[in-house]
């Protein structure tokens, strides 16, 4: 999501973008964990995970792209300290905004070096919607990840095969579970609640508090407790989700995106799905590379469900929205009747994304010159 941001920024800024170097935990050619994170060796280029070339060209009718700086300009961008940004507003852009300041200071340095964007940036206009269609073009797998994606889903259709079950269409789930999850729901909540248990609006909010009051109500807090559960949604509630909508009937063959445990897999297989997973498979995927395989062959599923509150999930669903086929993405914790249009409510609210996608002849743009340049990393 702080690539994408990136983009919008440097198009809100008329600016030249760079494409980011992309974070990275394991050692590319060993596939050990790095004992520091944050060593540059663990910032690999764009086109470890991404189709570069495809990018590029795709933004080029909104924005100019380039891979790198040259070598004068990287120089120049070493030295530069990082801005970092609390919330980009696109219709207030008044003196006093990130958006105005980030402009002051590529006026005086001509580079401008961003920190994270994840969730700081709005996206509503409808030349944003235009640009973020654009996007969901421009991003494919490297030639890497498309070939581990081709592998498996290989694999999959001849163990169809080798099963006879009626058809090798097969259905994608995300499946985030584990302590590191449910501890990223509990931040949520938290986040909720506001930091001293003060009752805040946000992503997760249903209603809204009055102004200038403190005091948490126990609607709020029930609000609160109910969303960590919907976010933290166990695999035997999911099967039951599987079951009710009649995912079944589509096909049985059932990809689960990211780490499974034994028990999640007996609760998927008590519902008589035939459950695959990376692990399955003989193949070695790299740790780093692993979450864009899973998202490549997500793409490719009849049907993708996911977990609304999960960014990977949010952009295979907008991605088959922006393909005008929304039916083939829902959420397991969202009702479905909300995913059958346009953007719902709690997406908009949560992605800062206006639901306007489905109108993208109402994007009035044109092309820019942008001469400067913004770096996100």
């Amino acid at each position: 999501m702080s690539a994408v941001n990136g983009i919008a920024l440097a198009w809100l800024l008329n600016v030249t973008a760079v494409l980011p170097a992309m974070h990275t935990y394991y050692e590319l050619t060993t596939g050990r964990r790095r004992n520091d994170p944050n060593v540059p060796s663990a910032y690999v280029p764009f086109e470890t995970f991404f189709d570069s070339e495809t990018f590029i060209g795709t933004l080029t009718p909104m924005l100019r792209v380039v891979r790198r700086l040259p070598p004068a300009l990287e120089e120049l961008a070493a030295g530069e300290a990082v801005q970092y940004v609390t919330f980009v507003n696109p219709v207030h852009a008044g003196p006093q905004t990130d958006l105005q300041r980030l402009r002051e200071h590529f006026r005086n340095h001509n580079v401008l070096r961003v920190g994270s964007l994840a969730r700081r940036l709005v996206w509503n206009t409808p030349a944003l919607a235009h640009l973020r269609l654009l996007l969901h073009s421009a991003v494919r797998p490297s030639t890497a990840i498309q070939t581990l994606a081709l592998h498996l889903h290989r694999e999959m259709r001849m163990f169809a095969a080798r099963k006879q079950l009626p058809s090798t269409a097969f259905v994608g789930l995300q499946l985030p579970l584990g302590t590191g999850w449910k501890e990223f729901c509990r931040q949520e909540q938290l986040a909720t609640l506001g930091d001293n248990g003060d009752g805040l609006e946000s992503a997760f909010a249903h209603g809204s508090r009055i102004p200038g009051s403190t005091a948490t109500t126990h609607a709020e807090r029930d609000g609160a407790d109910s969303d960590q559960e919907r976010c933290n949604m166990g695999a035997e509630a999911v099967t039951q989700v599987l079951e009710e909508r009649q995912v079944g009937d589509l096909s049985r063959l059932l990809y689960v995106a990211g780490a499974v445990n034994i028990s999640h897999l007996q609760q998927l297989h008590r519902q008589r799905f035939v459950v695959m997973s990376r692990a399955r498979f003989t193949i070695d995927v790299h740790p780093d590379l692993a979450p864009a395989v899973d998202m490549e062959l997500c793409r490719q599923s009849a049907l993708f469900l996911g977990n609304m509150y999960s960014s990977f999930s949010f952009i295979l669903r907008e991605a088959r929205l922006a393909m005008g086929v929304a039916e083939r993405a829902m959420y397991y914790n969202l009702d479905m009747e909300e995913t059958q249009g346009d953007l719902s409510r709690e997406e908009a609210l949560r992605w800062d994304v206006l639901p306007l996608l489905r109108h993208p002849s109402q994007a009035k743009h044109s092309p820019l010159s942008p001469s400067n340049v913004l770096m996100n990393g």
